[in-house]
């Protein structure tokens, strides 16, 4: 029995391992979504091919989240990064409303124009790369896209404000740009030191610069190694070569038990008497044994 067991086994295994590695991979999922547009879903990849005008879309309420209600709104969690081809001349409203896990779009020079809200809330994009051929961007088209810090026009400014669409203050424009791959270069370093912040100036060829600050910095080196008392635990004291200063780095060690002297002190007519027991080598100390005062003795 156990030898058929063992063979059944040995005949999976032998299965498994002749199914080409696509037949474990991510099933691609497909669709319309435009009269001569067809979209493909895989690996977390949605493509958009062919020739016109996507549709529109709208949000919809499923499970008590709004999603889009584009053909691949049940998989909107799921898609990392959207590469529409040339070919396709707009992007419809609520296109990929809330896939919070996009983070990267391709949008070629035949798009014209990019509906409204189309990447409300996709909260993981960083960056975007708009063509000099849109001319028309709907309302809240980058829509609480919080981690969106820079936007790439391949027109000028000029063109891009005839487009009606601004970006909050905190995401930098970069005009007449292709690309933003490699488009930042360093042009000015400070190093930081102890007592001030240093910084890093980047350029771009379109003219937007940015400044990166660098926080303050000790020089740190170890010194010595304490070792543990009844009070404190033992510790690598580090010193900045530059300035001196000092930073402990403790351990995780027990404490050393107190090194106590008892010494007595009798009690008088007013005061209680008591032992005091202090440690030799923390100077704690505590009183045990307390007595009463004698009070007067008349005579």
């Amino acid at each position: 029995m156990k030898k058929q067991v063992l063979s059944g086994l040995l005949v999976l295994c032998l299965i498994f391992s002749l199914l080409p590695v696509s037949a474990f991979a991510d099933t691609a999922k497909s669709g319309t979504c435009g009269d001569n547009l067809t979209w493909t879903l895989q690996d977390g990849v949605l493509t958009i091919s062919g020739t016109g005008n996507m549709k529109n879309y709208s949000m919809q309420k499923v499970n008590d989240k709004y999603i889009t209600t584009a053909p691949w709104g049940e998989y909107y969690d799921t898609i990392k990064s959207v590469v529409i081809e040339a070919g396709v001349t707009s992007i419809g409203d609520y296109a990929f409303y809330k896939c919070s896990s996009l983070a990267s779009v391709t949008i070629p020079d035949s798009v014209t124009s990019i509906g409204s809200s189309v990447f409300e809330g996709c909260i993981s994009l960083a960056s975007v790369t708009i063509p000099d051929s849109v001319t028309s961007i709907g309302d809240y088209a980058f829509y609480k896209c919080s981690k969106l810090k820079d936007a790439a026009f391949g027109g000028t400014k000029e063109e891009w404000e005839a487009t009606g669409y601004t970006f909050p203050s905190y995401v930098r424009m970069h005009y007449s740009c292709k690309s933003l791959d490699g488009h930042y270069v360093p042009v000015e370093v400070k190093e930081p030191n102890c007592q001030s912040t240093g910084y890093i100036k980047y350029n771009c060829s379109c003219g937007n610069e940015y400044t990166e600050t660098l926080p303050k910095s000790h020089d740190y080196v170890f010194s010595k190694t304490v070792a543990p008392t009844c009070s404190e635990h033992g510790y690598d004291l580090l010193k900045c070569s530059k300035c001196g200063a000092e930073k402990k780095e403790y351990h995780d060690d027990e404490l050393l038990q107190h090194s106590y002297v008892v010494s007595a002190v009798e009690p008088s007519c007013l005061e209680g008497g008591y032992k005091l027991l202090k440690c030799s080598v923390c100077g704690y100390s505590y009183k045990d044994e307390l007595v009463q005062p004698l009070g007067h003795s008349e005579t």
